[in-house]
């Protein structure tokens, strides 16, 4: 597994000499408890046993970016926290190709061109990535300075062990082919 270690460049990331196959980006912020479930799944990520096809970075969220990173990537999978109203801690899993992605479900986005903007845009530009899913994490604190709800914490271990398994069982079969 690669922890993207590229170069920023206007906002968005190149990776030199490596072309991820699958890109796993975990967005949120730091700052605001439950908001940073999908800074912690890719966290877990970085010391789990991924294939080297997959690559693994934080975002804060902006779409411009997110729209820059995913760009020629074939496979992505984002992870954010999310406000649909579900229990704390509960995880959707959702096809970006199949399902319209309300800007409401995003609600802690601090940026005005979001998550929901980015597929939007991307989708109408024919430039979405062909494979694009979201783990969504249902947020119930988002105060600035709180911590991460132990819902949550729960969720995230949860997310990033399915990630894992998952990945780690394709490319168990693709080393076998």
């Amino acid at each position: 597994m690669n922890k993207a270690q590229g170069i920023s460049q206007g906002g968005s990331m190149i990776f030199p000499g490596f072309k991820p196959q699958i890109l796993i980006i975990g967005i949120g912020s730091e700052f605001r408890g439950d908001d940073e479930a999908g800074l912690r799944v890719a966290r877990a990520l970085y010391s789990a046993e991924l294939p080297p096809t997959v690559a693994v970075v934080e975002m804060k969220g902006d779409g411009a970016a997110l729209m820059e990173l995913w760009k020629g990537i074939p496979r992505v999978i984002l992870v954010d926290a999310i406000t649909a109203g579900l229990p704390t801690g509960s995880v959707i899993r959702i096809d970006g190709r199949r399902e319209l992605l309300t800007a409401s479900l995003f609600a802690t986005s601090s940026h005005s061109f979001g998550v929901a903007q980015a597929l939007a845009i991307s989708l109408a530009l024919d430039e979405l990535p062909p494979a694009i899913t979201l783990f969504g994490i249902q947020a119930g604190n988002l105060l600035i300075g709180s911590n991460v709800s132990p819902e949550v914490e729960r969720a995230v271990r949860e997310t990033s062990d399915l990630l894992q398994r998952e990945f780690v069982a394709a490319g168990q079969l693709a080393a076998s082919s």
